[in-house]
């Protein structure tokens, strides 16, 4: 999976001005620019009914009916230009989807 984020492309969005008859224009052009980093599987974690979070284990899973899964997450860097040399980085974790582990184990 790796390699597919790899061999991608950035995303780069550019919003443009929308039409508004009887107001002026004051449309800064700004420029999204979104990459993907490194993709990996987080530690199985589940919540508590009181907001409490603690690390799933196996054995755990089983004696509360739970699937034993973990997220899979991605390191995204987004940047936006506005204007003409102001430019804002951020980055942040994006999770993709969930993995379920121990699959047919008894």
């Amino acid at each position: 999976m790796q390699e597919i984020v790899d061999e991608s492309a950035d995303i780069e969005i550019r919003p443009e001005s929308q039409h508004n008859p009887g107001h002026q224009s004051d449309f800064a052009e700004t420029i999204y620019k979104i990459s993907f980093g490194q993709i990996y599987l987080s530690k199985p974690m589940m919540t508590e009914s009181d907001g409490e979070t603690a690390t799933l284990f196996p054995k755990a899973a089983r004696l509360r009916n739970l699937t034993y899964s973990a997220p899979f997450v991605c390191r995204c860097h987004k940047e936006s230009y506005k204007g003409k040399g102001t430019m804002v980085k951020k980055s942040l974790k994006l999770r993709i989807s969930q993995k379920f582990l121990l699959e047919r184990s008894r």
